[in-house]
């Protein structure tokens, strides 16, 4: 953030999906690598939240861990099934430290990895417009990958549509 903008930025501190805040308070959200600690239906309400704390044409900003990177190797064959399977989530891993032995030091339990396609389908049911999304290695580790996404709400609410014989607002009921 340019220092001449440090007037206007507001941070704050939470967890996600139980924080709120007021509708249309934002003019941007960033959310960096906390998505990979949520579920799927978690991260569908937290990006449906995000939606409805921004402003119209707001911004969203988001970097997720991928599952392309070398230290996911032994999930790489479980994601490519889940993938040609047809799940929304196949990137769900139940227990982080089973997988993982250097995880074991920091604790157990779920973890999420997104690639590009995932994340992406996420947004877009959740009524962004995704100006870019891409994969990257991170700074601190040129072996892993990371998937980022840069979204916009449009200008006015998507029309309402019928969804499974009830009526929503793109993935956002």
């Amino acid at each position: 953030v340019p220092s001449a903008q440090h007037a206007r930025l507001h941070t704050e501190l939470g967890a996600l999906p139980h924080i709120d805040f007021a509708p249309h308070r934002f003019a941007a959200v960033h959310a960096a690598y906390v998505l990979s600690l949520l579920d799927g239906r978690e991260i569908e309400r937290s990006l449906c939240k995000m939606r409805e704390w921004l402003q119209p044409e707001g911004k969203m900003f988001l970097s997720t861990f991928a599952p392309e990177g070398r230290r996911w190797g032994a999930f790489h064959a479980t994601f490519q099934a889940r993938c040609a399977a047809g799940l929304t989530w196949p990137g769900e891993i139940s227990d982080v430290a089973a997988l993982l032995a250097e995880a074991r030091e920091v604790g157990s339990g779920p973890f999420h990895l997104l690639d590009v396609h995932t994340l992406s389908a996420a947004v877009a049911r959740a009524g962004f417009t995704i100006e870019e999304v891409q994969s990257y290695a991170p700074p601190w580790d040129a072996a892993e990958v990371c998937c980022g996404i840069v979204a916009r709400l449009p200008r006015a609410r998507p029309a309402r549509r019928r969804l499974s014989g009830r009526s929503v607002d793109s993935g956002c009921a």
